[in-house]
């Protein structure tokens, strides 16, 4: 800013200062809010818990009002004809007749992976935990951030998450595989950023100046 343009006669340092005191407390104000609960609760605050809290609190509000996200991740289409999309915003099926709609009754989470089984009931994986719904109502099968899930035709299914392949038989007992894969298999090393660019149309090499 010139040194010879004219501020407002209330700008100042203090004004600055107390702006962004104001623009702080707004942005704290859910957390404050949520850690006052917890201590009139039992008198100790639990940090994650009342960021949970205040997570969960958001997400269902953007669903009220309708701002559930677009970008769809994971589908399952049933043996009637309904199919459920899922993404970052939960859940929505369409019905056979085609018309489509919010699950509200999703758990808050994101719906990485979905898996229909023979039995006409659908899996879900989430960062929070593995769903399912059978019945028309939906059980927290195991909590925990899984990023796949499947079921074979006989019913069993398989989860894949950041502790490593789970499975869980028709009869319901689980068995925990080890995160690492076998000795002498391995995934590929992961692609750097700029390679991943080059994969996009981008020029690693845009911003730099060339002489001819």
């Amino acid at each position: 800013m010139s040194s010879d343009t004219k501020r407002p006669s209330w700008w100042g340092p203090r004004s600055g200062f107390l702006i962004a005191i104001g623009f702080g407390a707004v942005a704290a104000g859910p957390f404050l809010l949520n850690g006052a609960k917890a201590l009139a609760q039992d008198g100790k605050v639990d940090v994650k818990a009342v960021m949970n809290e205040t997570r969960n609190e958001k997400e269902k509000k953007d669903r009220e009002h309708g701002r559930e996200s677009r970008e769809m991740k994971s589908a399952a289409l049933l043996a009637d004809g309904t199919l459920y999309a899922g993404g970052k915003g939960g859940l929505a099926v369409r019905s056979k007749d085609g018309e489509w709609s919010i699950v509200k009754d999703f758990p808050v989470d994101e719906a990485k992976s979905m898996a229909a089984a023979a039995d006409g009931s659908v899996w879900v994986s989430g960062k929070r935990g593995l769903y399912q719904l059978k019945e028309g109502a939906w059980t927290t099968v195991k909590e925990g951030d899984f990023h796949s899930v499947s079921v074979g035709a006989d019913g069993t299914v398989l989860v894949v998450g950041k502790k490593g392949l789970l499975t869980r038989s028709a009869s319901g007992d689980w068995n925990e595989a080890p995160a690492l894969l076998p000795e002498g298999v391995s995934m590929p090393p992961e692609k750097d950023k700029e390679e991943k660019k080059d994969e996009h149309g981008h020029d690693h090499h845009d911003g730099e100046k060339h002489d001819h």
